[in-house]
């Protein structure tokens, strides 16, 4: 039985991990639906919302957790970094637009597709990451 606070239980690692499988996977699913020439399925493109939404809505927090358990005297700084980054949101729809005028609709899923990767790389690159560097206890 699934209970309230599992998600708490799991590393930030996995968490990270976890994420990146699945917006990767949402792109993917853009990407079918966006190749399909004739009545592409409409149930792979809700799958796909979906797993946008749950994969990006973590990733923040995740970050920003990681971060902080690693530089707790620098929070200031890693808060306004990372609220940057959200406001770098901002920029990719355009950047997304320009492509999908360039190269059709699979163009602005490529666009997507590459901050997908770097999720996922972030994720299983995680030890490398974390090589030297100590969290501080609280």
């Amino acid at each position: 039985m699934f209970q309230i606070g599992t998600l708490q239980k799991i590393s930030n690692k996995l968490g990270v991990r976890i994420c990146g499988v699945i917006m990767t996977l949402s792109a993917i699913c853009f990407a079918i639906f966006t190749l399909v020439p004739t009545n592409p399925p409409v149930w792979l493109f809700w799958v796909a919302v979906a797993l946008v939404g749950f994969g990006n809505s973590n990733v923040f927090s995740l970050f920003l957790s990681h971060a902080l358990m690693y530089r707790p005297d620098r929070q200031n700084e890693i808060s306004g970094l990372m609220l940057m980054g959200l406001i770098g949101g901002a920029i990719f729809p355009p950047i997304m637009g320009a492509a999908a005028d360039v190269a059709g609709q699979f163009g602005g899923i490529l666009v997507m597709a590459i901050g997908c990767l770097y999720v996922l790389v972030v994720g299983f690159a995680y030890k490398v990451l974390e090589s030297g560097k100590k969290p501080v206890e609280a």
